[in-house]
Order: structure tokens, then C-alpha cells, then sequence
């Protein structure tokens, strides 16, 4: 792993201004991809995210899953920086996934909430290469709070994915009725 990116990600903002002084390459991947920037994203350390960014980081580098720092965002803070450095949270993942289905999978509400109110209306009902939209990412995770929240801001509910295994359910609709049964 490049030393930038261990000093990101042991969140050593002076290390990292240190680095960057003396010629560290900003966007130095590891084999997975994975930019300093990605790593001070899903830290959410806004500093260090600044630092980079300053230092000209690429707001739009994939990793492996073709995921840009937007896929790594944790709160609208995070959202915030990366919008006003120019990256699109409306981009596509290698799965087809935005940035929303990843919020909405892990339940991190209030990036949720900044994605709903930036991302095209189009791309928050958006299925990806399964038909899984954003919305059932948060049903298969059990995450009431977070369908709700999909919901009210308009995100359709009904839609299904095209195939699912296992023990999946089959609508965020169904799984807000199972639990209102409960």
C-alpha cells in the first residue's frame, strides 16, 4: 500500500500534508483500486478529504468495482465536499449501482438524505444490473428507518429486483408490512 494511503487512513493529516510536500503521488491506488481520497471518504475526514482534494485528487478515480469516492460517503458533510469538488453522485458502479444503493444497503441516513435531494429522479429509482433499486438495498437490510425515509421522499417501493436468492424479500413495501405486523 503507498505510504499516502496509510497516512490517510491512520488519519495522520500532518503526515499527509507531508507527504503531498515532498511529491507523493495524490492518486497512488492499491491493488484495489482504492485512491487516498476513497479511504479519507469512508473516514470521513473531511480535512484530510480537503487536503487531498486541494492537492488536485481525482474526485471521479474507480476502483476496482468502479466505485468513485461517492460510493464511500458515510454523512452529508462528506456529500458536500465531493459535490463542490465537481463528482457526480449520479454515477454507476460496475453493478450498475449509484451511490444511493450503498447509503441505503448500510443505513447511513444522512448521506441518504443529501443523495435523495442531489441525485437526478431518475437514478433513486434506478435498478441495477439484478433490478435491486436503492430502496430494496435498505429492505434486505432490515433498515425500517431507512425505507421510510426512501419513502417519503417519493422512491417507488414496489419495484422488485429481477432475480434474488435466498431469502430475500420481495418489495420494500412487503417488508414495511411485516414489520408493522410485528
Amino acid at each position: 500500500m503507498p505510504a499516502l494511503n496509510m497516512a490517510v487512513q491512520a488519519q495522520h493529516e500532518h503526515l499527509v500534508k507531508l507527504l503531498l510536500r515532498n511529491q507523493a503521488r495524490v492518486d497512488a491506488s492499491d491493488r484495489k483500486g482504492v485512491t487516498p481520497l476513497h479511504l479519507a471518504t469512508f473516514d470521513g475526514s473531511l480535512d484530510t478529504m480537503k487536503t487531498l482534494i486541494s492537492a488536485r485528487a481525482s474526485v471521479e478515480a474507480q476502483d476496482c468495482h468502479g466505485q468513485t469516492p461517492f460510493f464511500f460517503v458515510p454523512n452529508r458533510r462528506a456529500c458536500v465536499v465531493l459535490a463542490e469538488a465537481g463528482a457526480d453522485p449520479n454515477v454507476l458502479n460496475y453493478k450498475g449501482q449509484t451511490p444511493l444503493h450503498l447509503a441505503a444497503h448500510a443505513g447511513l441516513n444522512d448521506a441518504v438524505q443529501w443523495l435523495l435531494e442531489n441525485m437526478t429522479a431518475k437514478a433513486c429509482d434506478l435498478q441495477d444490473k439484478h433490478g435491486r433499486t436503492a430502496v430494496y438495498c435498505a429492505a434486505h437490510s432490515k433498515l425500517k428507518p431507512t425505507i421510510l425515509l426512501l419513502q417519503d421522499k417519493g422512491v417507488d417501493t414496489s419495484l422488485r429486483p429481477k432475480k434474488h436468492r435466498g431469502k430475500s424479500v420481495s418489495s420494500a413495501s412487503k417488508l414495511l408490512d411485516d414489520m408493522a405486523k410485528k
